[in-house]
């Protein structure tokens, strides 16, 4: 659907340029910004009143305080320089890609403009991973991650801090974060039943060690397109699944879709040697992660199955999960 700009705004990219959020929505950019200059739009609807994620009046008060609460954060992501010209300017993320971020409200929409952060990405989904000095890159992966998780720690809290909870009900319970991954309509009877015991299983055990478990932020997403590398330098963004949850669910993410690489285990013990040049991290409890962590794609994927490939993508997903799944309950 088109949309009626509500503020002087003109277009960014034009076909046959590709659009840059996943095809789903206009590109709109203030006049006199180059498009060099800018990496992608964010769009959150407005529904019923509310940001989603976010509710009302008091949701963008709580967005202001996050983002007042970050500004001078350094995080391997990029710090906040705002520019706020009228009473509707808000964030709704956590901090994402680069120094500058504007919110133009367009008929209900709001679009965030965010400034070019350097780099490259990691990799893509299912492509074999094709980068330079491989064992380095992925200690300084693990070693940023872990610089986030020590920034987290001592960053305070706005009032009223939300976000995505990613602990043990968000994982295990009667309604995951991300969806009932047991319910997928492509598992056959069989499938599911080894799926719900292994989540049984991992649930038994998060309740047995979660004191022992390091808990706090964890960014939840840093698949290899959120991980770009300029130099020697790793930067993340896309923060959107930003929330509070265990941390080595935050390693398995980074690391499941690395699984397939022919060096992986030389790229996991470098990931995590870095990790571990920052601050200790225990591992007995990962491969226990990387099985919940590839549910939650099950999961994800329920509402979006009528999208281009998604049928090939939770082919790929549900035979990692049952390869984890197996090798979890049989304790291999």
């Amino acid at each position: 659907q088109e949309l009626e700009p509500a503020v002087e705004v003109t277009p960014l990219l034009q076909p046959p340029h590709e659009p840059t959020v996943h095809g789903q929505h206009p590109v709109l950019l203030r006049p006199g910004v180059a498009e060099q200059d800018v990496l992608l739009v964010v769009v959150a609807q407005h529904v019923g009143g509310n940001v989603v994620g976010h509710g009302g009046e008091q949701g963008v008060a709580l967005l202001r305080r996050e983002v007042a609460a970050t500004h001078d954060v350094d995080l391997p992501a990029g710090q906040f320089a705002l520019s706020i010209d009228g009473p509707d300017m808000l964030l709704h993320l956590l901090p994402v890609l680069g120094s500058h971020i504007q919110i133009e409200t367009v008929d209900g929409h709001f679009f965030s403009v965010l400034t070019w952060l350097s780099g490259h990405p990691l990799g893509q989904v299912s492509q074999p991973l094709s980068i330079d000095d491989r064992i380095a890159t992925f200690f300084r992966f693990g070693k940023a991650l872990a610089t986030l998780h020590v920034i987290s720690d001592q960053w305070s809290k706005p009032g009223n801090f939300a976000r995505p909870a990613w602990d043990i009900d968000g994982l295990t319970g009667p309604d995951p974060y991300w969806g009932k991954y047991w319910e997928n309509p492509a598992l056959s009877a069989r499938e599911r039943q080894l799926i719900l015991s292994a989540r049984e299983k991992a649930r038994n055990a998060l309740v047995c060690h979660k004191d022992q478990l390091d808990f706090g932020l964890v960014h939840a997403d840093l698949v290899r397109e959120n991980v770009l590398i300029d130099g020697k330098q790793i930067r993340f963004i896309d923060f959107d699944d930003c929330g509070t949850g265990f941390r080595l669910f935050d390693i398995a993410t980074a690391l499941l879709k690395n699984m397939r690489e022919p060096d992986y285990e030389e790229l996991e013990a470098s990931f995590l040697k870095g990790y571990r040049s920052v601050r200790p991290l225990g591992t007995a409890l990962l491969p226990l992660f990387f099985v919940l962590r590839s549910f939650t794609y099950l999961g994800w994927i329920i509402p979006r199955m009528t999208e281009s490939g998604a049928a090939m993508r939770n082919e790929r997903n549900i035979g990692t999960s049952l390869h984890l799944a197996e090798k979890f309950v049989d304790g291999t």
